[in-house]
């Protein structure tokens, strides 16, 4: 059993799959509407991903608050994981309760993010005052104005060092708002076997 997550300010909602802990802050997100309505976010990619995912690890980079985790989990083959990644701290600490709640233990979370190489970036969590959440993202140039209030340093690193190479990967999920260039090219021996 997964030991029980620091606690936050959340929002408990669930959905034909499970449970989730949806951050308060960023509540007024689509993909929280959907969840906090008992709905299920991008339903045929939810599906389609069940169908595909068996006979491999699958990888979901950007995961929120973890919405997709409960139906993949359910349908992995014995023996196989998700690797997930969020680097946006209370994002990341939601994914965790959402691990909890559902008692998942085929899923391995990460609290880093995907990128070309091992490091830190800058983070933008809000935009305007207003909570991000699954919408924040890499600063990709240093010389954009930004008040600091909205940013916090993250870790990243290529996904070729993060999971073993002897693993089998039949699905790649990035959800990574302006990074995807950067984690996909951290991720090309992966894709190439």
């Amino acid at each position: 059993m997964r030991p029980m997550p620091k606690p936050i300010i959340n929002i408990l909602a669930s959905n034909k799959y499970g449970d989730y802990c949806v951050p308060y802050a960023s509540r007024h997100r689509p993909v929280a509407q959907y969840i906090l309505q008992g709905q299920v976010w991008e339903p045929l990619t939810v599906a389609l991903m069940c169908e595909q995912c068996g006979g491999g690890d699958v990888v979901v980079a950007g995961t929120y608050f973890g919405d997709f985790l409960p139906p993949l989990s359910a349908a992995m083959a014995a023996g196989d994981r998700i690797w997930a990644f969020e680097p946006h701290p209370e994002n990341h600490a939601s994914t965790e309760w959402t691990l909890h709640l559902n008692r998942l233990a085929n899923v391995s979370l990460f609290d880093i993010g995907l990128s070309h190489e091992a490091g830190e970036m800058e983070f933008c969590l809000t935009n305007g005052g207003t909570e991000l959440g699954g919408a924040s993202y890499v600063v990709g140039n240093a010389g954009q104005l930004h008040d600091k209030e909205r940013l916090t340093k993250i870790r990243v690193a290529s996904l070729e060092s993060l999971i073993p190479p002897y693993r089998d990967i039949s699905i790649l999920q990035y959800d990574l708002e302006r990074h995807y260039r950067f984690a996909l090219t951290g991720s090309l021996e992966t894709i190439r076997r």
